[in-house]
């Protein structure tokens, strides 16, 4: 009936044995009998034959799933395919038209649906074909944008017109579905990493998790003077973005070569400057490399090493203190002490105004050492006080209060 021999069909019995998938469909058609020599012998039910055609059907499909060379197909349009030609009758699978030598029209086969169409894109996102492709063209896009940061739209804008073209000649089953498929898959990968790039600072992020800096602008540095000690200044170096400066260099009053002010341990570039400073006035030229290599600077500021430390002693009081006052209490007694931090803002401090339960400072002293006592009196009699400090630029502060 089948056109096959004995040993065909034995061996494509033992395949439906060996499989898990196939074997308890044998097993409920087969019965064990005796033979005419009084054996024990297998027999079967009529529906083996049925059986047998289907796991046939399987091997004849599986040729076309996993062939043996060249790519395969999309295993779901096989099978989707395959069930229309049994759903629509064709009792001879006659696809060639023997007059003409042409294959049939199969006009009647419904179109992809949306969602088939979309799913099959994305079952080829990030697979080895596909990042053959999207490697070599995310690093042109990148070293493109990177020149022309208006760029970033348009790549995100191209990509998500490829994607949703591909889709579309995908559902209306226009040229190669497997072709269509992964240039769709690389559109949308790349429609997704330009499209957060446009809202993510400038930052492009990768599949694998790389952050690729698109703004290559020149970063204005500026110093901060900073004291961390009596008299010991050092400068701070401020920049609007620290991803792609790769290191810095600075040199002292125009002498010598720029020198690298390091790496902390994070590995990242030294932001804080020591420099020695012996003169009256002081010249710092700072200067950085990005990422890529390129110098950027040099950026040069002057100082007045007298102005430097009356400002940066006056700032550390100013910011570094929450109060000049504070308030002993004991055995039923209050003294009032001056704290202001002389060791490291001395000669800055012309005097002292403070008023005892008053938040309008009325009474003026002169701090001689900085832990100067101030008042005393009864516990009840001192609920608060108030100062603020005159300094011998003439400025003054804003009021504290202390409890």
């Amino acid at each position: 009936m089948m056109g096959r021999d004995e040993s065909s069909v034995s061996k494509v019995i033992k395949r439906i044995e060996r499989s898990p998938a196939w074997c308890s469909r044998l097993e409920a058609l087969r019965e064990e009998s005796k033979s005419g020599n009084n054996n024990i012998i297998p027999v079967y039910h009529e529906e083996i034959f049925g059986l047998i055609f289907d796991k046939y059907e399987e091997e004849y499909l599986e040729r076309f799933t996993n062939p043996r060379r060249g790519n395969a197909p999309d295993a779901q349009e096989v099978l989707r395919f395959w069930d229309y030609l049994k759903a629509s009758g064709h009792d001879s699978l006659n696809l060639i038209d023997a007059e003409y030598g042409g294959h049939e029209d199969f006009a009647d086969i419904l179109p992809m649906s949306w969602t088939d169409a979309i799913m099959l894109v994305f079952r080829r996102v990030l697979t080895a074909k596909t990042a053959y492709v999207l490697t070599p063209l995310l690093l042109l896009c990148y070293g493109l944008a990177r020149r022309w940061s208006a760029l970033v739209p348009v790549f995100t804008a191209v990509s998500a017109v490829t994607f949703i073209s591909c889709v579309v000649l995908l559902k209306l089953r226009k040229f190669r579905a497997s072709l269509l498929a992964a240039v769709g898959a690389v559109a949308v990968s790349m429609a997704a990493m330009w499209g957060l790039a446009s809202f993510s600072g400038g930052k492009l992020y990768t599949p694998g998790g790389t952050v690729l800096n698109l703004n290559t602008k020149e970063h204005t540095l500026t110093l901060s003077p900073e004291l961390w000690g009596k008299g010991h200044i050092v400068f701070r170096i401020n920049a609007d973005n620290y991803d792609t400066i790769k290191e810095i260099f600075c040199r002292v009053n125009n002498k010598g070569g720029y020198v690298s002010t390091g790496f902390n341990y994070h590995s990242s570039p030294n932001i804080i400057l020591e420099p020695e400073i012996t003169g009256e006035t002081l010249t710092l030229e700072v200067k950085y490399t990005d990422i890529d290599g390129i110098e950027h600077g040099a950026f040069t500021f002057s100082y007045d090493v007298g102005k430097l430390r009356f400002e940066a002693s006056k700032n550390f009081i100013l910011y570094m203190q929450d109060s000049w006052l504070f308030i002993s209490r004991t055995a039923g007694s209050a003294t009032v002490y001056a704290s202001i931090s002389y060791d490291y803002a001395d000669d800055v401090v012309e005097c002292l105004y403070y008023g005892i339960n008053k938040d309008d400072p009325d009474t003026m002293f002169i701090p001689v050492t900085g832990d100067d006592v101030i008042f005393s009196g009864d516990d009840d009699g001192i609920k608060y006080v108030s100062s603020y400090l005159v300094f011998r630029d003439g400025t003054k502060s804003e009021t504290r209060r202390a409890e």
